[in-house]
């Protein structure tokens, strides 16, 4: 019941990946690294999916997106906080 709990980002994780899946998204195992800086890990998928990690000390900003899909901490301004992770629905996906 714990919203902020790791077991409900898992679940929604899940979820969202699973509605992704039913709707075509991710069908392609293709998977492409993105220019993120030395300290995030950033790639994309078909259907416009990207996945963000920052691994650093400090915010880093995120890829042009329409969406955050799901975030294991707050995302403000466009910035990602250090150790946070999000999935994003790119602009141009």
């Amino acid at each position: 019941g714990d919203p902020d709990s790791v077991r409900t980002l898992y679940r929604a994780a899940l979820q969202a990946r699973r509605t992704r899946r039913d709707r075509g998204y991710l069908a392609d195992d293709t998977l492409t690294w993105l220019d993120s800086g030395s300290d995030v890990l950033a790639f994309s998928r078909a259907g416009g999916f990207s996945c963000v990690v920052n691994l650093g000390t400090e915010s880093a900003p995120l890829p042009p997106h329409d969406a955050v899909l799901l975030a294991s901490g707050p995302v403000d301004d466009g910035l990602l906080p250090a150790d946070t992770g999000v999935w994003l629905h790119l602009a141009d996906g």
